[in-house]
């Protein structure tokens, strides 16, 4: 209980409930929340079967750095082809086409065109003919704890030759000596592989 010492006396023994609040000073600093490796860009589950997912994997880009080779032995002396392929990416997966273009580039692998309109195919351009970063991610990717880019792959694979042709002549083939217009669409891959501030 309390005792009064006069007036102008503070009281003794006040109740809890009547003493004033502590003075907290206020944190206005802008504090980041830590987020798990993988998962502001990524969005899904981690594959189960990896080490059979990178064996084929990685025999495919074996077959498609075979082609590519006897394509520069028949064309060399005429023309330097550049190694040019696709990336199927699983559907209904989430990610950030920045994050994956970043990533791709890591592994020496520059997005040329856009899955966006092309039922979830990746027009892709690398100047390592022997993939040797891209398969030594594939080999260490057991090891991966956290969701990354190749949880969301499907395939690599050679884009087909009729994928190249022109769309003026799939609507309508060319008929004996005739004479049509083309459309033809050309990228500028080198300059392609020097473009790094886009992906910031």
């Amino acid at each position: 209980m309390s005792v009064d010492a006069g007036e102008g006396q503070e009281h003794q023994d006040i109740p809890n409930e009547f003493q004033e609040h502590l003075d907290l000073t206020r944190d206005d600093r802008d504090l980041k929340r830590k987020t798990p490796p993988g998962m502001m860009y990524y969005f899904g589950v981690k594959r189960q079967d990896k080490r059979e997912f990178a064996r084929k994997r990685v025999k495919q880009l074996n077959m498609i750095s075979e082609q590519h080779e006897n394509q520069k032995a028949e064309l060399g002396r005429y023309h330097d082809p550049e190694l040019v392929f696709s990336i199927k990416t699983e559907e209904g997966r989430g990610f950030l086409e920045s994050k994956l273009a970043k990533d791709l580039q890591n592994v020496q692998v520059n997005i040329v065109s856009s899955a966006e309109s092309n039922e979830g195919k990746w027009i892709v351009h690398s100047k390592d003919e022997k993939f040797g970063k891209l398969t030594e991610a594939l080999k260490e990717y057991h090891k991966e704890t956290a969701i990354t880019f190749l949880d969301f792959i499907e395939s690599f694979d050679k884009i087909p030759n009729e994928d190249k042709e022109a769309l003026s002549i799939k609507e309508k083939p060319i008929v004996g000596e005739e004479s049509i217009t083309l459309d033809v669409e050309l990228e500028k891959l080198k300059m392609i592989s020097l473009q790094t501030n886009w992906l910031e």
